[in-house]
């Protein structure tokens, strides 16, 4: 892969999606798609980083029942609609295929399309090599399952395209061995994802510096401040710039 990987947060200025799709070097699998600024439904909007909504790009289409397949969840988290939500999806086999720009792509264009779409409140995240943290809130006409089910859904379905589309067969052949064994799809992405309800103030904070502190932790070490790495909401909470993706503010769940 070229570049230096993680990238800065100041490396994705200009074009944060559409630089990771670049810097994959080669063609995407399926049409780059713009996604259109739509009405915001969220409280708090942060500015993406140095760029508009409407010059975001990403790889693949968004969620559709085309698309619609089974995600697993290791456990169900009791649904209330006063709870946020701490969530991690984790790839089959802990693969790093986060690694590479173009699937990270992928998985940001997912959390951002959910929020933009009124399917969530996104206060924050993290995309590591292996898994993805992020605390979240579903909007009223949603669950915590069903807003899972559908990013879980598009993100396994436009990974698959790209490996695909690179001709990953060694990839494809491993996430064909699938551990929930259902009869009704040929591969597996994601392990089980688990979804957390944050009850309280203290577990909100706790589970808050958990996400940001992830690329720092000693398994990791991939920057020193944890504001420097890209993929993370840490680069607004602790510098009060906006992020990769727009977030929604958390301070006011926090008082």
């Amino acid at each position: 892969m070229p570049g230096k990987w993680p990238p800065t947060p100041t490396a994705l200025r200009g074009g944060v999606l559409s630089f990771l799709c670049l810097a994959a070097q080669g063609p995407v699998s399926g049409p780059v798609m713009s996604i259109e600024p739509r009405p915001e439904r969220s409280p708090t909007p942060i500015a993406t980083r140095g760029l508009g909504a409407e010059h975001l790009t990403a790889i693949g289409h968004v969620p559709s029942q085309e698309c619609a397949t089974t995600v697993v969840m290791s456990f169900r988290p009791q649904h209330d609609p006063g709870h946020l939500y701490f969530i991690t999806a984790s790839l089959l086999g802990w693969k790093p295929l986060f690694t590479q720009p173009a699937y990270t792509a992928i998985v940001l264009n997912a959390l951002d399309w959910h929020r933009r779409n009124g399917r969530w409140c996104l206060f924050a995240f993290v995309v590591m090599s292996t898994h993805v943290h992020a605390i979240v809130k579903p909007f009223a006409d949603q669950t915590i399952s069903t807003v899972l089910q559908s990013f879980g859904s598009f993100t396994a379905h436009a990974i698959l395209r790209q490996l695909k589309h690179e001709r990953r067969g060694e990839w494809l052949v491993f996430f064909s061995h699938r551990q929930n064994q259902d009869p009704g799809k040929q591969h597996q992405i994601w392990q089980p994802i688990q979804a957390k309800n944050v009850y309280s103030p203290e577990f909100l904070r706790e589970k808050l510096e958990s996400v940001h502190n992830n690329p720092t932790a000693k398994k990791w070490s991939l920057v020193e401040d944890r504001a420097d790495y890209a993929y993370s909401s840490a680069y607004f909470y602790d510098r009060g710039a906006a992020p990769a993706i727009e977030v929604d503010d958390v301070g006011s769940w926090l008082a």
